[in-house]
């Protein structure tokens, strides 16, 4: 951040032409072949930079005979950084339309560096506004004044975090985006109504996603789930629907499923959905398909010299995890050895 009197909004390098962006020049071209450390062919374009106005408050003291500091305005210029990406290094992943309506928009996503970004706000499908005008909002939302006593420090901070959201690919805004999915939703009991929504991905931190979530390319599967799911509720009405679901567009161009985890798939009960004598035979069936999920079981020493099992809950539904703990009680209440 750069202290001054209060500077205006500008051009970086080119004055005349507040609120513009600058591009650094070269001689022939403005973009440049990477050179150590680049990846073979790929083109890295001068970033868009500006500067804008801000203020902040520091503690300081009145004067030497004052003990106590108070907050005083101070106001600078930070500069902003946005990254341009060639088409080319921004392949298309995945494009989806936001209703089910035939002239309903279209969401594209574009993928770079492994990090998926948006035309649109991948909620609300309102395409991202010009980079001029959001670094102006970024401003403005980031300001100290008289009620918010932000540092120098968290000012810039607070611009630089909206800045690394965005990129410019072709001369248009993309913002980052969380992968779009197919989600199954049933309303009201019985035959209240099932739809597939595209939704973003759903956060796993802690658990496998919900068993109704699928991967943008398992579109036929999405559709035999709800369509089966309808069927169990008694709501035939929806079925014409659901087998006409909108579809995600995937390019191939990034593997669906990757930044967030989808529900393993296999068949279990639990423990109060069969007589005692199916007990042991499902438990097995349970304790199976857990094992068969990758990174499920986890071998770690036992403190006295052997090895222990453990499962490894966060790559399980909640689901799973509840059919488990049916078994243990059910076994503890009825004396079961297991």
């Amino acid at each position: 951040m750069n202290m001054s009197t209060p500077a205006h909004k500008g051009q970086v390098g080119e004055p005349g032409h507040a609120g513009h962006f600058a591009h650094t020049r070269h001689d022939h071209d403005e973009s440049v072949t990477l050179s150590l450390g680049a990846q073979p062919g790929r083109v890295d374009l001068a970033p868009l930079t500006r500067e804008v106005d801000v203020a902040w408050y520091d503690q300081e003291l009145p004067s030497k005979r004052h003990r106590k500091t108070v907050a005083v305005e101070k106001r600078g210029t930070v500069t902003v950084s946005i990254r341009r990406i060639a088409v080319e290094d921004a392949p298309a992943a995945f494009s989806r339309p936001l209703g089910p309506e035939s002239d309903a928009a279209v969401i594209n996503y574009r993928v770079v560096d492994g990090q998926l970004y948006s035309d649109a706000d991948d909620r609300r499908g309102e395409p991202w506004s010009a980079v001029n005008d959001l670094i102006d909002d970024w401003a403005n939302q980031s300001q100290a004044d008289q009620w918010h006593h932000k540092t120098e420090s968290e000012v810039k901070a607070s611009i630089e975090e909206r800045a690394e959201r965005v990129v410019v690919i072709d001369d248009k805004t993309w913002g980052k985006a969380k992968e779009p999915v197919y989600g199954i939703t049933t309303f009201g009991p019985g035959g209240g109504g099932t739809s597939i929504f595209i939704e973003t991905a759903p956060t796993t931190q802690h658990e496998a996603a919900d068993p109704s979530y699928f991967p943008a390319d398992q579109y036929d599967e999405a559709v035999a789930y709800a369509v089966e799911t309808a069927t169990r509720r008694g709501d035939t009405q929806s079925l014409g629907r659901l087998q006409a679901a909108p579809r995600i567009e995937v390019t191939g161009a990034f593997q669906p499923g990757t930044t967030w985890n989808p529900a393993p798939r296999f068949e279990f009960q639990y423990a109060w959905e069969n007589h005692a004598r199916g007990f042991a035979a499902s438990f097995a069936q349970l304790r199976n398909g857990i094992a068969s999920v990758p990174g499920a079981v986890v071998v770690e020493p036992d403190g006295n010299g052997g090895t222990q099992r453990r499962v490894d809950w966060t790559t399980v539904t909640a689901e799973h995890k509840s059919a488990y703990k049916s078994y243990l009680d059910r076994a503890a209440e009825e004396g079961i050895l297991l």
